[in-house]
């Protein structure tokens, strides 16, 4: 029997008599107790000891320090974490971001240039670098001494750097691989700090909340060291030290905000977690790169409070232009592509800021590879997301001949590209995953922790899986199947009337539920009467008191 999603449904791990937490720990192989408790040494990075080296000679002779950044929330952050960083330490330090318009992706001879100009004679680029061999060769010709620090895949050609920091080098020793640009830099920072100050705790305390942001939005692994920054890192936001980061928290009412008035039941404090980092705070930041100017969130991190709020704008703006263009991408890809092992589609009006949106969005729809590209002044400009089973920078390095540049990560890359080359990149890109998929068919699948039963539903059980948090890429909120509900009610909700108010009932208990973006699927619901659910449980608060409901993930009929 088919699902909502069309989707095939995979149990990790069996119902048995063990506890809901300890079945859900066991296939994703945590053991809480073990956790790791300090961060890894930086000095196990690769080239960390020359690029500390040139920064302390830096310091010692006053040379002036340029960062290049990202336009997205990793570069911009770890930006500000190593402008705020190095400031304290006395650095004559400034910051560049490119336009993601005027600029594209990555270092570019313009900032190297002025750079030049301006006397200054080291570069640190943040979250980008790794694939800018003809711009660090520029710069070196320059006379710049360019420290690399980013995460990004390795490409067949190094740039010839002063030294680069990226934990993916094969012979680099650096435990954890699978850390965002902003902490390769937060890291840089910690090991320059330990060599002039003797300490790095003080670092910890002021940047943990900034490193924990960066490593959500860039959708890292929240695993390993990655869980130990997030979890302290939420914390510390309570507490943040930046003011216009809590501004932006105090508008979405995510931390204590002391100039509102509230009710008795009100007055507990506020909880921050990675959804409302990845969802509400990222976006914001996001938004200005996509829309606007990078600078903009860079000022706000910098302490600009009206900034935080400009932010916000931005952001309620970006999501209406998305919304218009998903349209008219879902519709030519449904009318032109939908058989297509990988959907390669472009449009020519599209916001170069919003594609990897678009990208994102089709994939997950579809759970096929994507690549969507606008059209920006000479050339296209792309990004791709993938599915796990394929690696999508990978695939494009085996064809790296058709593009302008290129780079990325497994399952999320960007590209350029001249509009002559595009029906021979969908030529060729379809071959090979078809070719793929042939040897190795994949069936969308839904992965779901373990099958619950109604008198599991509770909020001791949902304060136990609290422990599990901080959830994310790799370490996802669980689902649950909940099997033969008889559904009692089912209306569209929202703004839109885009999501499902759900009462469902087991014959003996009744459950809330909601099911977002999932009101066209109403009818079929009221017909199927007896279903099957993949659920997530949430702690609901209202009034002072505190019920569990359910998040409706996937339905079939129950047969």
């Amino acid at each position: 029997m088919p699902s909502l999603l069309n989707k095939a449904w995979k149990i990790k791990t069996p119902h048995s008599d063990s506890s809901l937490i300890s079945r859900v720990c066991a296939h994703r192989e945590l053991k809480l107790e073990s956790e790791l408790s300090e961060l890894h040494s930086p000095w196990a990075l690769k080239d960390i000891d020359k690029a500390v080296a040139r920064l302390e000679r830096a310091l010692k002779d006053q040379e002036r320090i340029m960062i290049f950044g990202d336009y997205d929330v990793d570069g911009v952050t770890g930006a500000s974490i190593l402008y705020l960083g190095l400031k304290d330490l006395g650095a004559l330090v400034s910051v560049r971001l490119p336009h993601r318009e005027k600029d594209g992706y990555g270092l570019n001879t313009r900032v190297l240039d002025e750079c030049k100009q301006l006397g200054v004679p080291i570069v640190i680029t943040v979250d980008c670098g790794i694939s800018n061999v003809k711009e660090v060769e520029y710069g070196k010709e320059l006379g710049l001494d360019i420290i690399i620090t980013d995460h990004h895949a390795i490409p067949p050609q190094l740039p010839k750097a002063f030294a680069i920091l990226n934990p993916k080098q094969v012979d680099c020793q650096y435990p954890e691989k699978n850390i965002c640009g902003a902490v390769v830099a937060f890291k840089l920072l910690m090991a320059l700090s330990e060599r002039i100050k003797s300490t790095v705790a003080d670092l910890s305390d002021t940047f943990l909340d900034m490193a924990a942001l960066a490593t959500v939005a860039d959708c890292m692994p929240l695993t390993g060291e990655n869980r130990l920054i997030v979890k302290r890192g939420l914390l510390q936001f309570q507490q943040t030290k930046h003011r216009g980061l809590r501004t932006l928290l105090q508008s979405y009412n995510l931390i204590n905000n002391p100039k509102l008035q509230t009710t008795n039941y009100e007055l507990r404090t506020p909880t921050i977690n990675s959804y409302d980092l990845g969802f509400k705070i990222a976006p914001c930041i996001n938004a200005a790169g996509r829309l606007e100017d990078p600078m903009i969130a860079f000022k706000m991190m910098m302490g600009d409070e009206e900034t935080a709020l400009q932010l916000r704008g931005i952001n309620e703006e970006r999501q209406e232009v998305v919304k218009s263009a998903l349209e008219e991408a879902s519709a030519q890809v449904e009318r032109d592509h939908l058989n297509d092992p990988i959907l390669i589609f472009w449009g020519e009006t599209w916001q170069p800021g919003i594609i990897g949106l678009l990208a994102g969005k089709i994939c997950e729809k579809y759970h096929k590879p994507v690549i969507c590209l606008t059209r920006h002044e000479h050339k296209y400009v792309g990004s791709c997301r993938s599915i796990p089973e394929i690696n999508i920078v990978e695939t494009l390095q085996r064809h790296e001949d058709l593009f302008l540049n290129y780079g990325g990560h497994a399952q999320a890359a960007g590209l350029s590209i001249a509009p002559q080359r595009l029906d021979e990149l969908r030529q060729r890109l379809i071959a090979e995953v078809a070719a793929f998929m042939k040897k190795n068919p994949i069936e969308p699948y839904l992965s779901i922790d373990t099958e619950i039963l109604a008198e599991e539903i509770t909020l001791k059980n949902t304060q136990l899986l609290d422990r599990l948090e901080p959830f994310g890429m790799g370490n996802t909120k669980p689902k649950f199947l909940l099997k033969n509900l008889t559904i009692a009610e089912a209306r569209p909700v929202g703004k839109d009337q885009t999501h499902l108010q759900l009462q469902l009932s087991n014959g003996k208990q009744v459950f809330k539920g909601i099911a977002f973006q999932m009101a066209e699927h109403q009818q079929t619901l009221r017909d199927w009467k007896t279903v099957d659910l993949v659920c997530q449980l949430n702690r609901n608060e209202w009034n002072g008191k505190t019920s569990v409901d359910l998040q409706v993930v996937d339905a079939r009929k129950r047969v």
